[in-house]
């Protein structure tokens, strides 16, 4: 299992760790199944770049993955709130001010997750662009049964999954209606 964000930012001041070695990893669980539909658009580049910053300790993010939910906007992407109508929109202006936070604080954006089209549902499904798969190994061994996806829930399940595989320490989401507390809940 992946360490959580206090620790690894711990391992990194201590240098046991670096952002580099900590951005790799989670790049390479987001690129693996168990990431399946989670993101929409990978930036392994924009990671990379902010995790080799030499500025890493001063800032309390600074290197570490965070996952964006495809709601928010980020300069030079094209926010398409997980629908394909708005797929040849012109790219975002200006980063939205949670994004601004977030890349201050020296967090490295992993990537643009999926979510529920235009946030209209709270079970986590997305016609278009595929479902991400929620696994629960535990539960799976406990009854004997393969390994089977499970619903995300939440609008913002691109983003719970991005967290709980452990490709992203934080994924930005948004709650109107438990778009957040619905994955985190189940």
């Amino acid at each position: 299992m992946k360490a959580d964000l206090i620790a690894t930012r711990q391992a990194i001041r201590a240098r046991t760790l670096t952002t580099q070695a900590a951005a790799e990893d989670g790049l390479a669980v987001a690129q693996s199944p168990a990431c399946q539909h989670a993101f929409m658009q990978l930036t392994p580049e924009a990671l990379q770049h902010t995790a080799s910053q030499p500025q890493v300790g001063q800032r309390p993010l600074a290197g570490l993955a965070v996952s964006i939910k495809d709601l928010f906007d980020v300069q030079g992407q094209i926010t398409q709130a997980g629908s394909i109508v708005l797929k040849n929109q012109p790219p975002a202006q200006a980063d939205c001010l949670a994004v601004a936070r977030l890349k201050a604080a020296g967090a490295g954006l992993i990537g643009r997750t999926n979510m529920v089209e235009f946030a209209f549902s709270g079970v986590g499904t997305n016609p278009h662009h595929g479902t991400p798969a929620a696994w629960d190994g535990l539960y799976d061994r406990a009854v004997g049964a393969p390994g089977q996806p499970h619903a995300p829930g939440g609008s913002s399940s691109g983003a719970a999954v991005s967290v709980a595989t452990g490709a992203a320490f934080i994924g930005l989401g948004s709650d109107t209606g438990g778009s957040i507390r619905v994955p985190a809940a189940l």
